[in-house]
């Protein structure tokens, strides 16, 4: 088998696996999903359990290139696999939110308010500002 197929045949596995967890969607993550489904949310597109490399982010917006992570109890016993892969996304140019389950059953504005604030592009400058103005 080349690289090629196997690089390929990672990929399929990969989309499988992101389709089942997709299937097996945790309350907190369908709660999340409902709002920001369809542009719902100020118009931005989510994709829910999205590929990266090698692996599976919850929801990604490409646009804005956020990734948005649900932290769950098994979350604790992971912090360092966590740490590299942000590292590797943050690599790639995404920036990486994450939301613990409880944020987003107990206080959903407040995470819709962080996602928010970090899909909105910095203002731009007004004229006059900036260098040497």
């Amino acid at each position: 088998m080349s690289n090629d197929q196997i690089r390929e045949a990672q990929h399929v596995w990969l989309r499988e696996a992101a389709r089942e967890q997709s299937r097996r969607a945790t309350p907190t993550e369908q709660r999340l999903r409902a709002v920001l489904r369809g542009r719902q949310f100020a118009g931005w597109r989510f994709r829910r359990q999205h590929p990266i490399g090698p692996y599976i982010v919850d929801f990604l917006c490409a646009e804005a290139r956020l990734v948005v992570e649900i932290d769950g109890a098994i979350h604790a016993e992971q912090r360092e696999y966590d740490a590299e892969r942000d590292d590797y996304l943050r690599d790639l140019g995404y920036r990486v939110v994450r939301v613990s389950a409880t944020s987003v059953s107990c206080d959903l504005l407040q995470v819709l308010t962080v996602i928010r604030a970090v899909c909105e592009p910095p203002p731009l400058p007004r004229t006059g500002e900036g260098a040497g103005g």
